[in-house]
C-alpha cells in the first residue's frame, strides 16, 4: 500500500454494543492528514453500520444513488465490508459480522477503505 494510505488506528470495544474506530496521520501530507486539514477536527471520515445482509442494504442504496467504490463487497477475516458514496463524496461503510465476533480490521480491509476515498 503506497506510504500516503498509512494511518494510525485504535479500535475501542465499547462494553460489547459496538465498536469504536480512530485514526490520525501517520506524517504531515498524507490522506488523512489532508482530510483533517479539509474538514478540521471534528470531521466524520466515514460511518460504519452494522447490517444483516451487506448484499441487500448496498442494493438499496444503489437504487437512492450512491455509488459503489468496488465491484463486491470485501469478505476478510470474519467480516464482510462494502465501502460505498453518496455524490458528495461521504463514505458509508457497511459492515456485516457472520460470526457476531468482534474480529478487528486486517491490513487488507484497511486497504480498501483508503482506496475508496477521494485523492
Amino acid at each position: 500500500m503506497p506510504k500516503d494510505l498509512w494511518l494510525n488506528l485504535a479500535t475501542v470495544d465499547i462494553q460489547g454494543r459496538g465498536l469504536l474506530v480512530l485514526v490520525s496521520p501517520t506524517e504531515t501530507g498524507d490522506q488523512i492528514h489532508r482530510f483533517v486539514q479539509r474538514h478540521g477536527l471534528s470531521g466524520v471520515h466515514h460511518i460504519a453500520v452494522l447490517c444483516e445482509d451487506v448484499d441487500e442494504e448496498a442494493a438499496l442504496l444503489f437504487a437512492e444513488g450512491w455509488k459503489r467504490t468496488s465491484v463486491e463487497p470485501a469478505r476478510d477475516g470474519g467480516l464482510i465490508q462494502w465501502f460505498i458514496k453518496n455524490q458528495i463524496g461521504q463514505i458509508l461503510e457497511l459492515i456485516s459480522r457472520p460470526s457476531q465476533s468482534h474480529n478487528t480490521f486486517t491490513c487488507n480491509n484497511i486497504r480498501l477503505l483508503r482506496s475508496s476515498e477521494e485523492k
